[in-house]
């Protein structure tokens, strides 16, 4: 998965460890932000048609979402990534628990996908995302008995 790299700034336009940052820190007005993108729940399944792709979050529009294969017939991924706002001006929290801002997920693919092929629809909070199998690469369903009888060896 690709890495962002982490960084801190101050509010001021001053970075962390510049000139003035003890007096801030002092004074105790500092804000850090940390800038990276955060990963929402994604659930990914498969059934006899392709692979499914469930990514929950909520406050979105399905504009909001960037969707895109990359990689090579070898290695090839489904990048999904946005922004989700938050809207309601910030208070003193006592708990804090919903992400906001950038996100992004990477799922690994077993096969090649064409990217007229795929279908996307948002609902309810979530992002589902259907990558169908060719016809060639669709395999029967194997049923496995096995007699699990206690004692028995």
């Amino acid at each position: 998965m690709a890495t962002r790299q982490k960084t801190s700034r101050v509010d001021k336009g001053r970075t962390a460890g510049s000139d003035g940052t003890e007096r801030l820190v002092r004074e105790r007005w500092i804000v850090c932000r940390h800038v990276c993108a955060w990963q929402p729940p994604t659930d990914v399944y498969e059934d006899e048609r392709g692979i499914i792709i469930r990514v929950e979050v909520a406050g979105m529009r399905s504009e909001d979402f960037v969707v895109e294969l990359t990689g090579t017939e070898a290695e090839c991924q489904l990048v999904i990534a946005g922004t989700r706002n938050d809207l309601v001006p910030k208070r003193l929290y006592h708990q804090m628990e919903i992400h906001f801002g950038e996100f992004r997920t990477q799922i690994g693919l077993p096969w090649v996908v064409k990217a007229q092929d795929v279908e996307a629809s948002y609902e309810a909070g979530f992002l589902v995302i259907r990558l169908p199998r060719q016809e060639s690469q669709r395999r029967p369903a194997t049923v496995v008995e096995a007699d699990m009888r206690p004692g028995e060896d």
